[in-house]
């Protein structure tokens, strides 16, 4: 029978409490993992000492053994990397919450109180350093029938916290698990309680749930329950709409296939998946001349409603312009299949620069849109290589004007004109040329060829001095 291994630092803290009188525990996570038969880390200990009590006992036994005490209001100290936390009770009041502080923590003297707060049964377990497993409210069952069920009475647990939903769905996403019947009517039953989860956590719940390969499980609980239709109203739009004559599957299954075929690796592109047709249900439209059904501009619309929704939940400016820059690109160069020619690399490579995306991201979000449509087959493995080496066998173009050889002051010098907006002009079409035609066109004498023919039949009076 597997048994479970407390590692020498982690062991060595909770012998030392012990002698001292403070029944300690392994508790949480590691537990849970072990009962599951995953691989286990990040090993949490509960104790009954406070955290004075905790740093005088271990300093007596090392002196050189580093404590933070930057949780130590909440009966958390941190000991050479291991996290040590007092037995305690959460008082969560409305007015805490509401106003996103933390809980009001008292400290316990026994293992049962401190579990007994905990939000589900498969969380609160512990373990001592002999092997016994303390069960008080059956999560070693719930982990053998594969559900998620709150500790106690779900309603309470749900008003102590609502961003328990969200951590019930990523928990179930991250272990395959379904949520237990009761759980997900107290869920329903208060899913406007999510409104008063404050953004951050949102995206923070959001992003641990793109650690998972298929995430598609997250959005279709949220979507399952409502709190879709409450923290991403842009997305729920897609829920049963028409995906167009190309596919044989509706806007948000596409969107739920090319996300998860994005690895997690790649949270901020596997995101874009997710959302990268959004802009569908706004453009869809009628096409009175070619009677059939469109989505016209539905990746620009995608990415305007992109970064609507990336600011309300408080991504950073440089995550808004990497997502909503890969919905906006995702169509480039459609037309050509797999076949980009190298203008087309150019324009696309100049393109994705603006917004701080990479080509392997424009890539691997390319791929994924292929591999979500059902009514075709993926990119085979020879596709895929002629796909990279297009983009890799193009010299990188100049992605700004700044990258050109002839700069606006040798404009106005050779020229004789005055500062002005006439020389972004010349500048954005010299750029425009070289994109064109290649970088080997970023040379001084031909683009003061070209400027100069521009000028011919652009130029006004007011631009000289």
């Amino acid at each position: 029978m597997r048994k479970f291994v407390i590692p020498e630092k982690e062991l060595s803290f909770i012998k030392a409490l012990e002698i001292a009188g403070f029944p300690s525990y392994v508790v949480g996570g590691a537990v849970r993992d072990f009962l599951i038969g995953k691989e286990y880390n990040d090993i949490d200990i509960a104790t009954k000492a406070t955290p004075s009590q905790i740093a005088s006992v271990l300093l007596a036994e090392d002196k050189s053994i580093k404590l933070d005490f930057v949780g130590a209001t909440f009966g958390v100290i941190i000991a050479d990397g291991v996290e040590i936390a007092t037995f305690r009770n959460d008082d969560y009041t409305a007015s805490a919450f509401e106003n996103h502080k933390d809980v009001r923590v008292s400290f316990v003297k026994d293992i049962e109180t401190d579990l007994a707060r905990r939000d589900f049964t498969i969380n609160a377990l512990a373990i001592d350093r002999r092997g016994k497993i303390i069960d008080l409210f059956g999560g070693s069952t719930d982990i053998d029938i594969k559900a998620i069920r709150f500790v106690g009475d779900p309603e309470k647990r749900i008003n102590e916290d609502p961003t328990r939903i969200l951590r019930a769905f990523r928990i179930a996403t991250s272990l395959g698990f379904s949520i237990d019947v009761s759980s997900w009517t107290a869920i329903v039953n208060n899913i406007h309680k999510i409104r008063k989860i404050a953004p951050e956590r949102v995206r923070l719940e959001l992003f641990k749930a793109l650690k998972v390969k298929e995430a598609g499980t997250f959005f279709s609980f949220l979507a399952a329950s409502g709190a879709l239709e409450i923290l991403i109203p842009e997305l729920a739009e897609s829920l049963s709409h028409p995906g167009g004559k190309h596919h044989l599957e509706n806007v948000w299954e596409h969107n739920i296939l090319v996300g998860d075929s994005i690895s997690p690796k790649f949270p901020l592109v596997k995101l874009a998946g997710y959302l990268h047709d959004i802009g569908k249900p706004e453009s869809f439209g009628y096409d009175e001349e070619k009677d059939n059904w469109h989505f016209h501009g539905h990746h620009h619309t995608g990415a305007k409603l992109t970064k609507k929704v990336l600011k309300r939940l408080r991504f950073s400016s440089s995550e808004v312009e990497k997502i909503s820059g890969l919905v906006n690109f995702h169509m480039e160069g459609y037309k050509t299949g797999n076949k980009y020619t190298p203008k087309t690399v150019r324009k696309v490579l100049t393109k994705l620069d603006s917004v701080n995306v990479h080509i392997d991201e424009f890539l691997r979000l390319r791929i994924a849109d292929r591999k979500g449509n059902i009514a075709r087959d993926p990119y085979s493995i020879s596709e895929i290589k002629v796909y990279i080496e297009s983009f890799k066998k193009i010299e990188v173009p100049p992605f700004s004007v700044n990258d050109l050889v002839v700069s606006g002051g040798e404009l106005i010098h050779l020229f004789g004109f005055k500062p002005g907006r006439h020389i972004g002009e010349i500048h954005k079409f010299l750029l425009e040329l070289v994109i064109e035609n290649g970088a080997e066109f970023n040379v001084k004498n031909i683009l003061i060829i070209e400027a100069k023919n521009f000028i011919s039949v652009n130029g006004e009076r007011a631009w000289y001095k």
